[in-house]
């Protein structure tokens, strides 16, 4: 068995010689946070195994434990769909954080655009917190960042797409969930809607009187008319069902924005934990819903590096 530190170290090289790591990308373009984030991590790792003086066996099972997470982790959040071509593929994309527009579901969605795939992004997140060994700043925030984005994400589509709210939009599915194809769809729904209701019956009938189907005319003017005066006497109903659904939609996207609200504070370069903490409790009381990995890793942050979180604040 290796006695001192000096002849771990050696072994514990000799063993990352043999596998197979990340090189740095030569691609413009592409960054190369996955390549940074295995080295910084593989670096952690080799210090902690180092002051446990851990078995160079156990130490070559941590490697490839980190090498599995960290590449879960990426592929976890960046789904690419199976007909995506590799050059569309960015193999260094690990997360970043949201903008506003991509918060609010604004920004228009690219066919080679990744998703997030998030059972898996939770069974990453299993594993790395029963993995304490791997434990690193930037992974913890890639983890909350990304665990508080995909509810948003979930949530929203939810509504959008009217399961939230108990029934289909079919603008929302017949525009690919395309936010301001929606707003078009929903446009020419009230358009058409609306020329259905006031403009083509009239017109039938009065085509039918200039014709000189005048019985035909007729009958089809007391058939509009008896519609007309069942639609205001239902009237009421109608409006007591709209207000109702207006307010569960209300209630609806007050929780959607204070899930929002939450994410505003996961923003880097300084997390304020207590802060972001605050506006998560505010979330889950209006109903939100995180998964408990969330939590778990929030906690473990608070309790190990305090109010003020600096995720990629290089160390001193």
């Amino acid at each position: 068995m290796t006695k001192n530190v000096s002849d771990l170290n050696s072994s514990y090289r000799e063993i990352e010689e043999c596998l197979d790591w990340p090189t740095r990308p030569i691609e413009i373009g592409k960054g190369e946070q996955f390549y940074r984030l295995v080295t910084d991590v593989k670096s952690k790792v080799r210090d902690r195994s180092l002051t446990e003086k851990l078995e160079p066996r156990l130490y070559e099972d941590r490697l490839y434990k980190l090498l599995e997470l960290v590449s879960d982790l990426r592929d976890a959040l960046n789904n690419y769909s199976f007909n995506t071509a590799d050059e569309k593929k960015n193999e260094q994309l690990v997360w970043y954080h949201r903008s506003d527009n991509q918060i609010a579901g604004l920004q228009t969605k690219k066919d080679d655009e990744p998703e997030i795939y998030r059972v898996s992004l939770l069974e990453a997140a299993a594993s790395y917190l029963a993995n304490p060994w791997l434990q690193h700043d930037q992974i913890d925030w890639i983890f909350i960042d990304s665990l508080i984005f995909a509810e948003i994400s979930a949530y929203r589509e939810s509504i959008l797409s009217g399961q939230a709210l108990g029934k289909t939009n079919w603008g929302y599915v017949f525009s690919g969930g395309d936010v301001e194809k929606i707003y078009w769809f929903q446009l020419k729904k009230t358009l058409g809607f609306f020329a259905l209701r006031y403009i083509v019956p009239p017109a039938v009938i009065f085509a039918l009187y200039y014709f000189k189907y005048e019985d035909a005319s007729a009958i089809t003017g007391v058939v509009y008319a008896a519609y007309l005066l069942l639609h205001v006497v239902l009237w009421p109903l109608r409006y007591r069902k709209r207000k109702a659904e207006q307010k569960t939609l209300q209630e609806h996207t007050d929780r959607l924005q204070k899930m929002i609200n939450t994410y505003y504070y996961c923003k880097p370069p300084i997390v304020s934990l207590g802060t972001l903490r605050s506006y998560l409790n505010k979330a889950v009381e209006a109903g939100a819903i995180f998964d408990g990995a969330l939590f778990s890793l929030l906690k473990r942050v608070e309790e190990t590096r305090g109010e003020a979180f600096m995720p990629f604040a290089k160390p001193t």
